[in-house]
């Protein structure tokens, strides 16, 4: 005869006793799977919840950074007319570009610098850069520079 302390079942840690009649049924045993399933689908579901937390709070990484601000410098050129365009060439104006943009950004994204962008807003900040444009009155700046300078 077996032993009474004989294991038949174990599921999850939770040892099923042969001489345990409540226990040993099948639908005793679905029972205590189903309960089993149900507590790794919680820990699945808190580690899935802190997963989506950090990867929401994560920042760029260093080479995103350089990417992002190669970026806005691309756009600020174009903006001014290109490297030899005389609104590009004026640095209050240059300056003045790069702070607009600068200042649009931070807005937008809620940060203090392009820096401390989060990680899911990567591409958004991207295309952000590649397709801001300056309000009227700095157009109005970069284009007087550009016209004077063609003159010249």
């Amino acid at each position: 005869m077996a032993d009474n302390n004989e294991m038949i079942m174990s599921v999850d840690g939770h040892e099923l006793a042969k001489t345990d009649a409540d226990y040993a049924t099948p639908t005793a045993i679905a029972k205590h799977t189903l309960k089993a399933l149900e507590e790794l689908e919680e820990k699945y579901d808190q580690l899935d919840r802190r997963f989506n937390e950090l990867e929401h709070n994560q920042q760029l990484k260093p080479y995103q950074n350089s990417l992002l601000e190669k970026e806005r410098r691309r756009r600020v050129v174009a903006i001014c007319g290109g490297y030899n365009a005389a609104a590009y060439q004026n640095r209050a104006i240059a300056t003045q570009v790069f702070k607009a943009i600068m200042k649009e950004y931070r807005r937008k994204f809620g940060v203090a610098s392009y820096q401390e962008t989060k990680l899911n807003q990567f591409d958004k900040a991207a295309q952000f850069y590649q397709h801001w444009q300056p309000d009227f009155e700095l157009q109005e700046v970069i284009d007087a520079a550009n016209d004077y300078g063609s003159e010249i």
